[in-house]
């Protein structure tokens, strides 16, 4: 794992940093580590509280939480390319005014 962390994600070292230092400012940082199937590599990126989403009714730590849920913001087109790519279902977007609906494209 060192010589991923070092060699083959890129980011790592920077984004450790920028999470070394947010973390005064913020009061709370998460790091996630995951495989992305569009590039093809492993990728440790930080996460802020607002964005980490645990059941209220957690009783200990986040460790021993049944789930732990990132969100994540992607455009519509990051939608549709991890749609062909096999990441998500396919869905079809209704981009009325003012929102956005999913709806399964295989129903």
């Amino acid at each position: 794992m060192n010589y991923q962390l070092h060699y083959q994600m890129e980011e790592f070292e920077e984004g450790m940093d920028k999470s070394l230092l947010l973390q005064p400012i913020v009061g709370c940082i998460f790091r996630k580590s995951y495989y992305d199937p569009i590039a093809k590599r492993n990728f440790s990126d930080y996460i802020t509280a607002q964005d980490l989403v645990v059941n209220y009714t957690t009783k200990a730590t986040i460790e021993e939480a049944e789930r732990k849920t990132h969100v994540l913001y992607h455009s519509v087109n990051d939608m549709r390319l991890r749609a062909k790519s096999g990441v998500y279902d396919s869905f079809v977007w209704d981009l009325g005014p003012g929102s956005m609906t999913f709806v399964n494209a295989g129903s």
